[in-house]
């Protein structure tokens, strides 16, 4: 069986990809995973909720499992809490069924994505992203703002790209533990 189209277009976006772009595509893939959770919880399809909320999980977990951890221990930690907060989220509405927790992580997942995105569209031209596609990434609202004049104006108006962030890696840590600001500790 030959692969589609959209299979074979999604393959070479991740081999091409730089890092920022990756870890935005896995936010994105967990937002929609999360929402194909809520409305397979709304038309009472039990078994699609339960497939597409492991799936949600599964990249949270990756993306927590992803960190650094000897690269900048302060943000590693930080972040860690935000991924960790929004898994044990998506373990608990599974259990209770609860939208309104889908919709907590929903949230907290929507601000990284912008956060991502416009990691990616800083660090675009020098890495290898075009706007096009951080555009059909974003909104409605901030597609019409983000068209460039030409090519030659992005890249005369655009400082160098930053470094991708020190906390992502593809190596997965053995252990991590997490404290929030009351001071509980867990291990993820």
């Amino acid at each position: 069986m030959q692969p589609s189209y959209g299979d074979r277009y999604l393959e070479s976006e991740v081999l091409t990809a730089s890092p920022q772009r990756l870890h935005l595509l896995l936010i994105e893939a967990a937002i929609r995973y999360i929402e194909r959770t809520r409305a397979a919880w709304q038309r009472q399809d039990g078994e699609a909720a339960f497939e597409t909320l492991t799936k949600a999980q599964q990249i949270v977990a990756e993306m927590l499992a992803g960190m650094k951890k000897d690269a900048a221990p302060d943000l590693v930690r930080q972040v860690a809490a935000i991924y960790t907060f929004v898994y044990r989220t998506l373990v608990e509405a599974g259990l209770k069924q609860d939208e309104t927790l889908l919709g907590d992580a929903l949230r907290v997942l929507h601000i990284e994505q912008e956060t991502w995105l416009e990691v990616c569209r800083k660090s675009g031209p020098a890495s290898g992203e075009d706007e096009a596609s951080l555009a059909a990434a974003a909104s409605p609202a901030e597609v019409s703002t983000s068209n460039p004049a030409s090519p030659a104006e992005v890249s005369a108006s655009t400082p160098a790209a930053p470094a991708p962030p020190r906390y992502l890696t593809t190596a997965a840590p053995n252990d991590y533990s997490v404290e929030d600001a009351a001071g509980h500790s867990w291990e993820a």
